[in-house]
């Protein structure tokens, strides 16, 4: 979080969105950068007191309609804090979202493409810790319905990527002019194995736009 504190500091086009009020936290603060319109959090994900402290001392948390996103990262937590977040979140304000972008196995850990795509994580030195506790679209959709989220919108990436709901065949074809993808004989196998998920706990009433929450 300091190196994106510091990339943010550095890039003009960012910085100039902080205003001229903002104000940075000492080197142990959990609270990095704070303006009017932005602020950095950075602190241990499994200390959820400390966490929860460091929110409020921002927003008034049950005033507010949050959406947690994470791509690819509580993956790389223990599973039981990982789900202990989880379930935290849940309970934090007026309205919650969780929009999770992360690995699966729906065709088991001993299927080709999925001991490659867990040796390279192990290789990294980031191994996926949840993914062999919740290897399916079922399984992670019981995982938040277990712990306080009753609404639950699930899709592995071919199913995201092929659906009218969140591009055209246009926006699509578009995607190749930014960068050509060459390896279409593989990309369903790929995109099997990543899976989005939208979970939705509300206090209240409110239209949640779930289009808006996927972030890739």
């Amino acid at each position: 979080m300091k190196k994106k504190r510091a990339i943010v500091l550095q890039t003009p086009e960012l910085r100039s969105l902080l205003g001229n009020d903002f104000t940075l936290g000492d080197e142990d603060d959990d609270l990095l950068l704070r303006s009017n319109k932005y602020c950095q959090l950075g602190c241990d994900l499994r200390q959820l007191d400390r966490l929860r402290m460091t929110l409020e001392s921002v927003i008034s948390l049950p005033e507010c309609a949050i959406l947690f996103v994470a791509e690819v990262s509580i993956t790389y937590m223990d599973t039981q804090s990982a789900d202990s977040l989880i379930q935290w979140g849940s309970t934090v304000g007026r309205e919650n979202n969780f929009c999770l972008l992360e690995q699966i196995l729906p065709y088991g850990e001993r299927h080709p493409f999925a001991q490659q795509m867990l040796g390279h994580f192990v290789k990294l030195g980031t191994p996926l810790r949840s993914v062999q506790q919740y290897p399916t679209v079922e399984s992670q959709a019981g995982r938040f319905q277990d712990r306080g989220w009753p609404r639950v919108e699930i899709k592995d990436l071919w199913q995201a990527w092929s659906s009218e709901e969140f591009m055209s065949d246009s926006e699509r074809i578009a995607l190749d002019d930014v960068e050509p993808f060459d390896e279409w004989e593989d990309r369903p196998r790929e995109c099997e194995a990543v899976r989005r998920l939208e979970r939705r706990n509300s206090r209240g009433i409110h239209k949640a736009n779930y289009q808006a929450t996927f972030w890739k």
